[in-house]
């Protein structure tokens, strides 16, 4: 999704967002204390996002070719369901899955539906909402308990929903979080990173995350740029790729970022480079 450039840190909607992370933060039980953020915590952060090939496997890029494309694994044999949140506009690569003969649920709550039809879209217009606190909404890990059977590792999730991805991944249980194949998001607002209680809430989302995935695939999106946290340079907003790390094993760390699949989401603009913090050579 194309993020709007400085929307998290302007008028009211920065105090809305302050006043939210901290209520998240002390729902997801911070694992931290400090009442500052150090270079070595960031560090820390980041590395947990390095990425590594799968083994045995390639990757597929699936959607648009710019804003609207999707990095994953290429071994959909076994996904009986996608979950999409936050479709916005672009359904290019809900499509790409659909053609696949897989079915679709679709959450936004920004929108009527999505812009194209497919029989294998199931559109709800709700927001994935860790708190509940947007009118009907509901939580993802709640989604995951409502389809399939509860043993069985057989979802995959595309997730771009603006910010409210760590509070969702956060407080995700772990046994709900394992249904997944693969995990696809888009991570938003990293200057953020520099408070105290939003690193918390941000730290146990990828932690919690890590306990049960790899990453395997990382790519910034260009649209707005790098940030300074603490002097390390971050992308505002990034895409990773995860794995169920009961399914997949990781093997060579990633060459490059971005790679021959990635694409700028700006088509205007050059793709930016990753490398260090995200031990990417």
């Amino acid at each position: 999704m194309h993020p709007t450039p400085g929307a998290e840190n302007s008028g009211p909607y920065a105090k809305y967002l302050e006043e939210r992370n901290r209520t998240l933060a002390a729902l997801s039980l911070p694992l931290i204390t400090s009442t500052t953020v150090t270079q070595k915590d960031i560090l820390k952060f980041c590395a947990m996002f390095a990425p590594f090939d799968v083994e045995g496997l390639k990757k597929v890029r699936l959607g648009n070719d710019y804003d609207g494309g999707y990095i994953f694994i290429d071994d959909f044999s076994d996904v009986g369901l996608v979950i999409s949140c936050g479709i916005s506009n672009d359904v290019t690569c809900d499509v790409a899955f659909a053609d696949m003969g897989k079915p679709v649920v679709q959450f936004d709550h920004t929108v009527d539906g999505p812009p194209v039809k497919h029989p294998k879209f199931d559109f709800r217009k709700q927001a994935i909402d860790a708190l509940g606190s947007i009118p009907g909404s509901v939580k993802l890990w709640d989604v995951v308990n409502g389809v399939g059977e509860p043993s069985k590792p057989d979802l995959l999730l595309k997730i771009d929903i603006d910010g409210d991805e760590w509070a969702t991944f956060a407080n995700f249980p772990i046994r709900e979080l394992k249904r997944f194949r693969q995990i696809s998001c888009e991570f938003h607002w990293s200057s953020r990173l520099k408070d105290p209680e939003h690193f918390a809430l941000c730290l146990r989302a990828i932690e919690n995350i890590r306990k049960a995935f790899f990453p395997s695939h990382l790519h910034a999106n260009n649209f707005v740029g790098f940030v300074n946290v603490m002097g390390v340079p971050i992308p505002e907003v990034f895409e990773a790729t995860f794995m169920n790390s009961d399914l997949y094993r990781p093997s060579a760390a990633q060459k490059g970022a971005s790679t021959n699949l990635d694409k700028p989401n700006n088509p205007d603009a050059p793709d930016l480079y990753l490398a260090s913090p995200f031990r990417i050579s």
